[in-house]
């Protein structure tokens, strides 16, 4: 029988740099070169979910510490890894094969990405949006709908949900995908953290008339807020649904 060893010792070494963020946070030469070290390493070993995770913690340190042209680029390149295309925040129409999308075609991207590679560009492309485009209308809004399109994407999972746009109107999942549980890999993708940049991006697809193409997000949204018993976010989801069906009657 073969061993693939390559797995656990990049997860190592992910874990390994954490370590160092976490105890030499101040000192970021040695972070950063830490990072840098491990990204190599998932590059070479393509591991794609943990080059993710990698870019989006570095994006994250970079811009806490008050660096954001460093984070857009970390995040960026995370997005990038994710769906294996350079420059894919300009490329995602081309990656999705249009806003709506067919169901084969959809089944085949999230069969290439994957469902965490997919929640891990949602979270980056919201921070890009949220916090490095914020001056940038055009950049701000296209994060938004490359992300509400993955989105769309992630519901390929499991042939009990929708697949056109109108319907997610009044969809609520019980689950996103048979067998994935988003609770219960914090390392991966903290819940509260998606939450909140979807939260974001539905407001901000509401406030650009991009209605429809925020339906998707929002049952993702209502969804991680009755799972995290978040009252505030699911009366807060429960308002921006009705907000957008009114704004947008023909939705329905």
């Amino acid at each position: 029988m073969i061993i693939d060893r390559d797995k656990p010792m990049a997860k190592q070494t992910l874990d390994s740099a954490r370590a160092t963020m976490k105890h030499y946070w101040a000192d970021q030469d040695r972070v950063v070169s830490t990072f840098e070290t491990t990204i190599a390493l998932m590059r070479e070993k393509r591991e794609t979910l943990l080059l993710c995770q990698a870019l989006n913690e570095l994006g994250d340190y970079y811009f806490q510490n008050e660096l954001p042209i460093e984070a857009s680029i970390s995040w960026t390149d995370g997005v990038d890894a994710a769906f294996g295309v350079f420059a894919s925040v300009k490329e995602w129409r081309d990656i999705f094969e249009g806003s709506d999308g067919n169901e084969h075609g959809d089944a085949e991207v999230l069969k290439t990405v994957g469902i965490w590679e997919l929640c891990m560009a949602v979270t980056m492309l919201g921070k890009l949006s949220k916090f490095v485009h914020r001056r940038d209308a055009h950049m701000r809004l296209e994060c938004c709908l490359m992300a509400a399109r993955a989105t769309h994407v992630m519901y390929s999972a499991d042939l009990s949900h929708p697949h056109k746009l109108r319907e997610f109107a009044r969809f609520q999942p019980q689950q996103l995908w048979c067998g994935v549980d988003l609770f219960d890999a914090p390392e991966i993708c903290t819940a509260a953290v998606l939450m909140e940049m979807v939260e974001y991006m539905c407001t901000e697809l509401e406030s650009c008339d991009a209605v429809l193409e925020a339906m998707p997000m929002l049952a993702l949204y209502i969804h991680i807020a009755d799972g995290l018993l978040d009252t505030f976010h699911s009366i807060r989801c429960a308002l921006l649904r009705v907000q957008v069906l009114t704004d947008r009657k023909s939705v329905v």
